[in-house]
């Protein structure tokens, strides 16, 4: 319960496995000016059975790294919300999202400014190790230690991150079925229903119904449908059909991973590539026989009651008039 009330995947759901590359010395400084030597090794992320290891980075100084039972959640949910806007415009403008190569292009770091230490690290290690020293910065409030980083790649890429990074708002996608509910008599389609994916994305949903089944326009029949396209449900009797879309939609830079059962105890990781999630979403429709309707003598029995009184009302005007007047006999 306390997992879904906090947004954590539940414990039925897939979880990820990290790993991590090379260690690259990086020396930092707390707000307490206390000097943290550690190791910025690439961490990567695999989310899916078939899914490729993807980079991420640690939002988390304090805690250790897990291995595995990693699972996806919300900036809220995550307790790094008013850390992650300007570290994910770090990870819109630095590795991997943008080339190692061009990043230090943008930090204007030449091999002039390569120091002994790091000297026999690739400069994706160094922009990583620079990236990620940046992203510290601000989940952390920690800084670089100038006095070890006098000069250097991850001295350049470092200043150029922190000094431009600006606030870019958390995007998470979102499934959804619209109407949420619809209804018909039995017989009828109930809808149409649109499979949506916001923000935008062109995929494929899955629809699994129950109590019906889903159908086109022209009633036939479908399992799946395109997002941003219509379908009906159907039924053959009085009741409810219900219906779940599942789509595989892409996870994009600047989600958080938290360790499912020991979230606050376990490093958090924030991913900077792409991943597949997947997404489900559902909707109902209500299914009613037609009321009876009227006979079609009853509207004849309405107008021949109506036109009696109208002539019971003249005829006793009339008795009235004669009544009235005065009838003289002649012989």
């Amino acid at each position: 319960m306390a997992l879904a009330m906090t947004g954590v995947a539940s414990a039925d759901e897939a979880t990820a496995t990290i790993t991590t590359g090379k260690p690259v010395p990086v020396h930092l400084v707390d707000q307490n000016n206390k000097h943290h030597s550690v190791s910025a090794g690439e961490i990567k992320i695999k989310y899916g059975a078939d899914a490729e290891p993807e980079t991420a980075y640690c939002i988390d100084f304090a805690h250790p790294l897990g291995r595995d039972g990693y699972v996806p959640t919300d900036w809220a949910a995550s307790g790094k919300k008013e850390d992650l806007a300007k570290i994910k415009w770090i990870l819109l403008n630095s590795y991997p999202t943008v080339k190692a190569k061009d990043v230090l292009a943008a930090a204007e770091a030449s091999d002039a400014d390569q120091s002994a230490e790091w000297a026999h690290f690739t400069l994706v290690e160094q922009v990583y190790a620079g990236t990620q020293a940046a992203i510290w910065h601000f989940s952390d409030g920690m800084d670089l230690d100038t006095n070890k980083h006098s000069r250097g790649k991850i001295r350049k890429v470092y200043d150029y991150l922190v000094e431009n990074a600006a606030d870019v708002p958390e995007q998470p996608h979102t499934l959804t079925i619209d109407p949420a509910s619809a209804s018909a008599e039995t017989g009828e389609k109930a809808g149409p229903f649109t499979v949506a994916v916001s923000p935008a994305e062109t995929t494929t949903a899955t629809l699994t119904v129950t109590g019906g089944k889903a159908v086109d326009k022209d009633g036939n029949e479908i399992a799946s449908v395109q997002t941003g396209k219509e379908f009906w449900l159907v039924a053959t009797g009085e009741g409810e059909v219900t219906v779940q879309a599942t789509a595989e939609v892409t996870m994009p830079a600047g989600r958080v991973f938290v360790h499912q059962t020991e979230v606050n105890k376990k490093q958090k990781i924030i991913l900077a590539g792409t991943l597949t999630e997947e997404l489900t979403a559902e909707a109902k429709a209500t299914f009613e026989e037609s009321g009876p309707s009227l006979p079609v003598t009853g509207s004849n029995v309405i107008t021949a009651v109506a036109v009696g009184l109208v002539l019971l009302a003249g005829g006793g005007a009339l008795i009235v008039t004669m009544r009235k007047r005065r009838v003289r006999f002649t012989a």
